[in-house]
């Protein structure tokens, strides 16, 4: 995924179907909204995603 520099974006991660892990922390709710911000310079955040199991 491509993110531009200095620009909001909402990165939206849901499931309806998987129980997801966002950063190992399972979601208790079907998904998550992560508002980012990339600064020129500024290393991008890893944001990893896994299945943790199904709904």
């Amino acid at each position: 995924m491509v993110i531009p520099f200095d620009k909001a974006v909402t990165l939206e991660i849901a499931s309806s179907f998987f129980k997801l892990a966002v950063n190992d922390s399972v979601l208790s709710k079907p998904g998550i909204t992560v508002p980012l911000t990339i600064r020129p310079g500024q290393k991008p955040p890893t944001i990893n995603v896994s299945v943790a199991g199904r709904n």
